[in-house]
């Protein structure tokens, strides 16, 4: 059971890193487009539309 416990949260720790580095890539192409910060948020919001209209399948 540790063991278990103990690849969770290895397996966490990797997909908070992950997704900090897919955070820094949107910023930078955010920024390298030199977006305002409205439309910024406009990209974003559209985006997770996209997102979450995609079905998603998940592994167990």
């Amino acid at each position: 059971m540790d063991n278990e416990k103990k690849e969770t949260a290895i397996q966490n720790g990797q997909q908070l890193k992950e997704k900090g580095e897919i955070v820094n890539s949107i910023i930078d192409i955010l920024a390298k487009n030199n977006l305002s910060i409205a439309e910024a948020k406009n990209v974003l919001y559209v985006a997770s539309k996209k997102i979450c209209q995609q079905i998603v399948k998940s592994s167990s």
